[in-house]
């Protein structure tokens, strides 16, 4: 009995061993990856954002110039 449950142990060891070997590290990857993307994303968004009023400013200050109105 002893010597089957440690036979036993052996086999889900191995197996736990092989699935961590295996799969981790695609998962690990398959993580890592859905937060590069959702980090980038989020980066991308908010760049955009400020920038785009930035620039938004920039052209309004340079069509009122070219009319010839002060700058708000």
């Amino acid at each position: 009995m002893l010597e089957r449950l440690s036979v036993q142990r052996e086999a889900v060891e191995k197996e736990v061993l092989t699935w961590l070997d295996t799969q981790l590290p695609y998962i690990i990857t398959h993580v890592v990856d859905g937060l590069a993307d959702q980090l980038v994303a989020q980066i991308t968004a908010e760049v955009h954002l400020k920038l785009m009023s930035k620039l938004q400013l920039a052209i309004e200050a340079e069509n009122q110039s070219a009319k010839g109105v002060p700058p708000r």
